[in-house]
């Protein structure tokens, strides 16, 4: 061998010898480095040496130097449920060869998989076999450990809910060069003796390349069943499982989740609203799913997400279909939701604004009315379309529905209550109160257009403003007015309604239920019997012995004298002077709590994070229901609300 060779080779496995000692940083694992060769430094006599020195630096300083836990690489999963392609790069840390028995192309271990923009950590590590890798743009290139590798990959699923690398394309791959920062991932430089694998497209790849060019859809990669072609060498640097013993630290306990802990900002675009079903209450809950979020670093966090329906959200008005939106959130692992609480959400899309309502009911029916599809309630959609239409909302569309459904012929009691999605009975009670009256009698009641006007506007009463309404326009009554009226307590008149088997015309979606006159009737009529009647202090009372029994009566004695005890002997009292001191008042925040039924004030908190303390630990609480003492924000009635119906809350 020549001396210029030899002296060559010592000097490689001198840098090699080099590279294998770490220097450790529990922090360097966190994050992908990225090194680079000055351009400024950059001759054509020292190309090679600088691209390897960088490369070998790789070794020293980017590759894993701790051992991490068992990963399902979950910041994949996202990718795979919404069936979209990565954008990757990381560093080539170690490889297995071809085997006969279960493996016959090999694997690549990449550690530090990253996000595209190098900001975001994916995963630890993660192993691509090249049977998945199904073209190289570089056309045939070699590649050595410390190398960095970019490609855009599909996700697969296997083994127990694992994500990993499937289909994949390796855009480039090797070290970065720039004078300020990485500019221009440079891969076409010799690597000399110190490579590992060597890439080179196939006739099945170019197949593939010449299909997408046709076509621009990576799907044609997916659809070929061939792959590229390999040649391996042995490594000269130390398997990565040698390596990782060698550090004698700890597993780091390091967890990557889809949503950290600590705030961030995120941007999705709108999928749906709809009014999902409960398992714990038994109204709908409001929701909003989302779809495509990514946060700050075009890292897929969910491909489809749900969230509550905030008051905050309301205020950004109606929101429609693939709307963007940003929010900020983070982690919330005690809760049901992906995410925690939601702040400062916001409307990107411009588009005109629709005000949403902020009663619960009206707000409910408003999301039966825009998804039909996932079951409804025509009473919470009438009231919603009755608040719309006073608003000037949707007024031609809520128009063209109601005449669509007004009936063209009489109508029975049973035929109302299918199209008006109730029992028959609160039809019947409706006749049987004196709201409506049949327009025919024979052969059973029927009913025309102005019962069903009628009915149309008692179930629509659902929310305050509606109730005011119906009882001047008809002639009903709340329990309220019954217990004012005729001065009875209200369980005595529910007692009574209930006895005379008399239903709410209104339905039982809201606390306030209204009745007929017939039933007001009832009560005056019970008021008239009960003045008629005698009180009892005017009723005379005769109390007489009977003469065939034998009575004996027993005369009381009177009370012998008790002699008078002595007068108490006073004591001297020592007079001590107690100094006050004043008790510090504990300072308080007054926090702003929303809840299905609104909006309530509250000030027994120090702060918010107390507040959060006290109500997320009390909400988990599955066998206790935890009480809060707050005012009504509309009303200022005090009222007591259960912390599991807390959906959000922020300092006033």
């Amino acid at each position: 061998m020549k001396r210029k060779k030899l002296k060559q080779l010592l000097h490689q496995r001198r840098e090699v010898k080099r590279a294998q000692e770490p220097e450790i940083n529990d922090k360097q694992d966190d994050q992908l480095q990225i090194n680079y060769v000055k351009t400024s430094e950059l001759t054509r006599e020292n190309e090679t040496a600088q691209f390897n020195k960088v490369r070998r630096k790789n070794v020293k300083e980017v590759l894993n130097k701790l051992k991490h836990p068992f990963s399902q690489h979950i910041r994949l999963k996202p990718y795979y449920e919404a069936d979209d392609w990565l954008h990757w790069i990381g560093v080539l840390s170690d490889l297995t060869l071809p085997n006969a028995a279960d493996n016959l192309n090999g694997d690549i271990l990449i550690d530090k998989l990253t996000t595209g923009d190098f900001k975001e950590l994916l995963d630890y590590h993660v192993w691509l076999n090249l049977e998945n890798v199904k073209y190289i743009k570089a056309k045939k290139q070699k590649l050595g450990i410390g190398d960095l590798i970019e490609g855009k990959s599909k996700i697969l699923r296997y083994g127990q809910n694992k994500y990993g690398l499937g289909t994949t394309i390796i855009r480039r791959a090797g070290i970065y060069k720039g004078e300020d920062r990485p500019e221009t991932l440079v891969g076409n430089y010799d690597r000399q003796d110190d490579w590992v694998l060597e890439i080179d497209n196939s006739s099945a790849s170019e197949r593939a390349w010449a299909e997408y060019q046709e076509t621009k859809s990576l799907t044609a990669f997916e659809q070929e069943p061939g792959h590229v072609e390999t040649r391996y060498q042995p490594s000269r640097y130390q398997r990565y499982r040698e390596r990782l013993e060698e550090v004698q630290r700890h597993s780091s306990d390091s967890v990557l989740p889809l949503v950290p802990s600590t705030l961030n900002k995120y941007h999705a675009e709108v999928d749906q609203i709809h009014a999902a079903k409960s398992k714990t209450v038994s109204y709908r809950i409001p929701q909003l799913q989302l779809k495509n979020v990514v946060n700050e670093h075009h890292r897929l966090v969910a491909a489809k997400v749900v969230l509550p329906y905030t008051q905050e959200m309301k205020k950004m008005g109606e929101l429609l279909p693939n709307d963007e939106v940003t929010f900020e959130s983070k982690s919330n692992p005690d809760s049901n939701y992906l995410f925690g609480t939601i702040e400062k959400f916001n409307l990107v899309t411009a588009h005109e604004y629709h005000p949403l309502p902020e009663f619960p009911n009206t707000f409910l029916g408003y999301l039966m009315w825009k998804t039909p599809s996932e079951g409804s309630d025509p009473s919470l959609v009438m009231n919603y379309q009755n608040w719309a239409l006073a608003r000037g909302i949707h007024v031609k569309e809520i128009k063209e529905e109601i005449e669509e459904i007004k009936p063209e012929r009489l109508l029975t009691e049973h035929e109302l209550a299918i199209r008006f999605g109730v029992t028959d009975g609160i039809i019947t009670s409706a006749y049987e109160q004196g709201v409506i009256t049949p327009a025919k009698e024979e052969d059973g009641r029927k009913y025309d257009l102005t019962a069903w006007k009628t009915l149309m506007e008692l179930l629509a009463a659902q929310d305050p403003h509606s109730i005011l309404t119906v009882k001047k326009d008809l002639n009903v009554y709340s329990e309220d007015d019954f217990v004012q009226t005729f001065k009875l307590s209200l369980d005595e008149v529910r007692n009574q309604i209930k006895a005379a088997n008399y239903l709410p015309l209104n339905g039982f979606h809201y606390k306030v239920n209204l009745y007929g006159p017939k039933v007001y009737q009832m009560f005056k009529a019970a008021k008239a019997v009960k003045q008629a009647l005698p009180k009892k202090s005017e009723v005379l009372v005769k109390r007489e012995i009977p003469r065939d029994k034998d009575v004996k009566i027993a005369f009381l004695e009177r009370p012998k004298e008790v002699k008078s005890l002595p007068a108490p002997q006073k004591r001297s009292v020592t007079k001590t002077t107690v100094k006050q001191t004043q008790v510090e008042k504990k300072t308080t925040v007054t926090l702003e709590i929303e809840t299905f039924d609104g909006s309530f004030l509250i000030d027994e908190f120090s702060s918010l994070e107390e507040a959060d303390q006290v109500i997320e630990a009390s909400a988990r609480d599955k066998y206790r229901n935890h009480f809060l003492h707050v005012i009504a924000a509309e009303s200022g009635e005090k009222v007591i609300i259960s912390t599991k119906a807390i959906t959000s809350f922020k300092v006033r």
